[in-house]
């Protein structure tokens, strides 16, 4: 077989619109797998709650959710162009920014009977708030 040695006459921006398109797909498939998967390991959990299966089971479960979903991020991450990764790891640190002085803080505040306990949900929340309005703000132009 010979190759193909044609210039490739395709515009900048038809590539930029097909890289969209498997970007999109890509986004669409993972989704859906992650969301059929989690709802199997939440099964498994459950079952493991009420004694039908060993608990080790549950816990290899959700340690094997964990090492899938840094698999995709990592995935997400080199597929994406410059710009785009740059802005994920933007917001990805000031959301860690946010976290990490002011989960422990509330758990001290909360010591000192000044607040209710801690609320993991309402921490993860306004983290995944923080990401979400840095991310906005550096797609709009603020860099």
């Amino acid at each position: 077989m010979m190759a193909n040695n044609a210039p490739n006459t395709e515009s900048g921006e038809a590539k930029h619109t097909q890289s969209q398109k498997g970007y999109w797909r890509y986004q669409f498939v993972s989704t859906v797998i992650a969301v059929i998967v989690l709802g199997a390991i939440a099964g498994l959990i459950t079952l493991a709650s009420q004694g039908t299966l060993p608990t080790s089971v549950a816990f290899i479960a959700a340690v094997s959710w964990i090492a899938v979903f840094i698999w995709f991020a990592r995935d997400f991450l080199n597929r994406i162009d410059e710009v785009e990764r740059e802005d994920c790891l933007w917001s990805a640190y000031y959301a860690l920014a946010f976290f990490i002085p002011v989960y422990p803080m509330w758990h001290y505040l909360h010591d000192k009977g000044l607040v209710e306990f801690p609320m993991p949900r309402i921490m993860f929340f306004a983290t995944c708030g923080v990401y979400f309005v840095t991310f906005c703000a550096r797609r709009l132009g603020w860099r």
